[in-house]
């Protein structure tokens, strides 16, 4: 092949030696066309330029014809073809903008194709969300249920959807629509704790106490410590806005209804709050621990308990400090009845009664003595000894002995206006006395009318001392029957009332001595040879008896000295 074509080039250069275009050397056709030329005769190739002009001149005619008779579409081409040239332009420049597009282009699509994801798992998720529906619902409505079952009483439906969603926010708790609902149930779980506490401050049964705390337990937000505290509580706020109700009006009324509803209700608490709490128990072993310093669980309830039979006492001394104390016996009797129910359950408070009635009776007591003195001493003040009835000897009553039922005053007493006045509140005062009457106050009962009946004494001193130097014949003898009035007749009636009122089997008791011992320590008083204390084997108890008949005698001897040169009436008792 390469021998050819360096033959061919060899030839080429011969026949045409300055006019042979370099571009031939690569044409096939005219390399073809030169071996055809090559393997020509003489003869033909003498007659191949006329051929080749002949040609020429029939190609161009032909192509004249061609041109001439579709001239229309070759200037349909022409224009087409500037057309397409245009075309191009406008396509190569709307491909320049194109590519200047494509960057954002790819970016859109790779926005978009993100977002389809987006959208793709979402359309999943609500299309799981169709498909659970109803759980869902389930679990949205919770709240509202909650709250519908709270505000209607239902609490066992109310804490068991607590229960579940306490389960719910544990295992799914990052999720903020559970987080949401749990919220919302818990102010639901404390409006039903406040509705639960308000139901302990109301008058409700032993069966509906056990229902609230079964709740209370089961909410589990007090330990058990906090839970008795708060029952405590919440009972003794009904307790005290039952008994604010009472009327205070009449102090009476209202100490006998404060002793019914605190005996009423306290018992009921108690018995309640020992149903609640079995094991807790009010002994001895719920106290305050020293070591400790705290109260035990049973300390709670005992430190209450006293608490509450302490305000009692408290309210009963305020009551009886208004003056209620002339029903007293009614007062003690509900008081002890109260105290001996108390007694059953560890709590019997009846000797804390003692002290306040005692002080009750004896305020009472020396109020009433002490106005009557008084109202004697302004008498005296006023009295004169014409107004007496007129006699010259005077008539004597002997005073009843201790063993009458009817211990009435002597007459004698009413020929001395004022202390006939006295006498009748002294009567009074011990009817007052008898009906509730502590053998305890016996010593102070007799100091009380001691120091009264010697300021009686003092006044009529006191009346002589100021009027003595005026008084007439008739006068005297009246002033003496007046000194002989009370130092013969009412001096001894007093003794006897209160050997009445404190007779010596009670005193004896009290004194821890026999009623001979009492009698021997009378007369050993009455005789002045030793003092007014009987020490009794354990020198512990001692026994006073203050009323002396001759000690308030003393000055009105001197007064009157023809008085007691008689035989006295309590001699004659003797």
């Amino acid at each position: 092949v390469r021998r050819k074509m360096a033959e061919d080039v060899v030839a080429l250069r011969s026949l045409f030696e300055d006019a042979f275009p370099d571009e031939w050397r690569g044409d096939s056709d005219f390399s073809r066309y030169i071996g055809e030329l090559c393997a020509y005769s003489l003869e033909r190739l003498n007659g191949e330029p006329d051929r080749l002009s002949e040609e020429k001149s029939r190609l161009l005619n032909e192509t004249r014809k061609l041109a001439f008779d579709n001239y229309k579409a070759f200037i349909q081409t022409a224009d087409c073809t500037k057309e397409i040239f245009h075309d191009f332009i406008s396509v190569e420049r709307n491909v320049q903008g194109l590519l200047g597009k494509l960057p954002k282009f790819v970016e859109s699509c790779r926005s978009f194709q993100s977002e389809s994801q987006d959208i793709s798992q979402r359309r999943k998720r609500t299309s799981l969300m169709l498909s659970r529906h109803t759980q869902l619902l389930e679990i949205l409505e919770i709240p509202q249920v909650m709250d519908t079952c709270v505000r209607n009483g239902y609490h066992d439906e109310a804490l068991e959807l607590s229960a579940y969603v306490k389960r719910l926010e544990k295992k799914h708790g990052d999720i903020p629509i559970i987080k949401s609902i749990a919220s919302e149930v818990d102010g639901s779980m404390k409006l039903m704790l406040s509705q639960l506490l308000q139901q302990l401050k109301s008058n409700i049964q032993l069966p509906t106490c056990l229902k609230v705390i079964g709740y209370l337990r089961r909410m589990n937000v007090f330990t058990e410590v906090e839970l008795r505290h708060q029952f405590l509580q919440a009972r003794d706020t009904w307790f005290k806005t039952a008994l604010s109700g009472i009327p205070t009006q009449d102090g009476y009324q209202h100490i006998m209804k404060t002793i019914d509803l605190t005996r009423v209700h306290l018992f009921d608490i108690i018995t309640q709050y020992k149903a609640v709490f079995p094991d807790d128990e009010l002994s001895s072993a719920s106290v305050l621990h020293k070591d400790q310093h705290h109260l035990t669980e049973g300390g709670i309830f005992h430190s209450w308990v006293n608490q509450k039979i302490w305000e009692f006492l408290h309210c009963l001394e305020a009551d009886l400090a208004k003056g209620e104390s002339s029903r007293l016996d009614s007062v003690l009797n509900q008081c002890m009845y109260f105290g001996l129910s108390f007694s059953r359950i560890g709590a019997d408070f009846r000797p804390l009664l003692i002290p306040i009635l005692n002080n009750s009776i004896l305020k009472s007591f020396q109020a009433n003595t002490r106005n009557a003195k008084q109202e004697f001493i302004s008498a005296m003040k006023k009295f004169t000894l014409l107004s007496m009835p007129s006699a010259t000897a005077p008539s004597y009553t002997v005073p009843p002995s201790s063993t009458s039922e009817v211990h009435a005053p002597p007459t004698a007493i009413m020929d001395y206006p004022a202390l006939a006045h006295f006498t009748n509140s002294l009567v009074a005062s011990f009817n007052d006395l008898r009906l509730c009457i502590p053998t305890s106050l016996a010593i102070s009962v007799t100091q009380e009318v001691t120091q009264a009946v010697r300021a009686l004494a003092d006044s009529i001193v006191e009346f002589y001392n100021f009027d003595h130097e005026t008084f007439s014949d008739k006068e005297k003898v009246l002033f003496s029957r007046c000194v002989d009035i009370f130092c013969n007749v009412f001096c001894p009636w007093v003794k006897s009332s209160l050997d009445l009122l404190f007779p010596a089997s009670s005193v004896s008791s009290l004194a821890a001595c026999t009623p001979y011992a009492v009698q021997y320590c009378k007369s050993l008083s009455s005789s002045h040879t030793t003092s007014n204390v009987l020490d009794v084997a354990s020198k512990s108890v001692q026994l006073e008896l203050p009323f002396d008949v001759e000690e308030f005698s003393k000055d009105l001897k001197l007064l009157c000295p023809e008085v007691f040169q008689k035989v006295t009436v309590s001699e004659a008792v003797k």
